[in-house]
């Protein structure tokens, strides 16, 4: 009975890692077909932000030392601290933690605090916002969240 059940876990895991391998290599075909759809949807809608506006945008926004980028179709959000390291390349801006295309950014949020005691000076990014008012963005307690598409 004993080498049944070791039997059974090992093709169980087998079967499993097979799985794991099978679903990734899915993910990577099949994310980018997902991913033009949904750019195609959001700027059918009509608000965007196209790729010049944030490349003025990020050239000027270095001073800010914290915030948190939504990007469309994952659900994770990317926390950015210490943001002077910027690399802005042609269409895309350079991270430690990743590259970002414009146009997959869906929303970032600036917070008024991070760290508990320290702070964003939320007034320039309401200045440097002034001098794109293409931007759409809106002014919460917690920070500022400048939209990338209307959803």
């Amino acid at each position: 009975m004993q080498a049944y059940e070791a039997l059974f876990g090992l093709y169980f895991s087998y079967y499993t890692s097979f799985k794991r391998k099978i679903y990734a290599k899915f993910e990577r075909f099949i994310t980018p077909i997902r991913l033009s759809r949904e750019k195609k949807r959001l700027k059918a809608k009509g608000y965007f932000v196209p790729d010049e506006l944030w490349a003025g945008f990020f050239s000027e926004f270095s001073f800010c030392k914290c915030f948190i980028i939504k990007k469309i179709l994952f659900p994770n959000f990317y926390a950015i601290k210490n943001s002077s390291k910027w690399q802005i390349q042609n269409a895309q801006i350079a991270f430690k933690i990743g590259v970002f295309a414009y146009d997959e950014i869906a929303w970032i949020f600036i917070p008024q605090r991070y760290d508990k005691t320290k702070k964003n000076d939320l007034e320039m990014v309401l200045d440097l916002l002034a001098k794109f008012p293409q931007i759409r963005y809106e002014k919460l307690e917690e920070g500022i969240k400048i939209f990338g598409y209307e959803f």
